[in-house]
């Protein structure tokens, strides 16, 4: 028996990296969530500035800006809290809207390349 071993030193436990409900699926929802909402916070925050006043670009800079403030936040919240599953499911769902954005962009540029758009 090592407990009546006067020498015997326990080892720690393994740690495996992350808890037990640290997973990727669940960092890339939370990122699409924090996107969603950043960009809520971002659309109510530009509606506070009219058109024709000098804030009026704070208010552009915002929509871009605050979403992605949002995601930063959670992945250095979550990292914190050592769940670095969650964090790079996180990034996958940054990632994600960057590859969709790009998609967007090409789609209408094809539309107005084949005569589609802006008659």
């Amino acid at each position: 028996m090592p407990e009546n071993n006067p020498n015997f030193v326990p080892l720690p436990p393994v740690n495996n990296g992350g808890s037990a409900n640290d997973s990727v699926l669940i960092g890339f929802i939370i990122g699409w969530a924090l996107m969603i909402c950043g960009s809520v916070a971002a659309g109510f925050l530009a509606s506070v500035f009219p058109y024709n006043s000098s804030l009026y670009s704070v208010g552009i800079i915002a929509v871009f800006t605050v979403p992605v403030l949002f995601v930063i936040g959670g992945m250095v919240w979550f990292y914190n809290k050592g769940k670095i599953k969650t964090v790079k499911g996180i990034g996958a769902a940054l990632l994600s809207l960057v590859a969709l954005a790009v998609l967007l962009v090409a789609a209408c540029f094809g539309i107005v390349a084949l005569g589609g758009g802006f008659h």
